[in-house]
């Protein structure tokens, strides 16, 4: 699974976080997790950080970063399971 939140921060509304509880968290990302019987609870594989400032970012950019940062970590995630890591 791909879950576009750092994996401290499970569960759905990945983005609304930012701007419905500002100061709540202090970055966005991505988790790249296992799926198994519980909501986000799967062994993670990767994930990635980014620095996130309400004041300088409006939601759509937050958004687009990380689809972005996605794609990167997808093709990066393909490099190591194609190579057999």
């Amino acid at each position: 699974n791909i879950h576009c939140a750092p994996c401290e921060h499970p569960g759905m509304g990945e983005f609304s976080y930012l701007y419905v509880f500002p100061g709540y968290r202090k970055n966005f990302g991505i988790t790249v997790h296992e799926i198994n019987e519980k909501l986000d609870n799967g062994e993670i594989y990767w994930t990635k950080r980014l620095p996130h400032s309400p004041k300088f970012m409006i939601p759509e950019q937050t958004v687009l970063n990380t689809f972005t940062e996605t794609l990167i970590a997808v093709k990066e995630i393909c490099e190591i399971l194609k190579d057999g890591v």
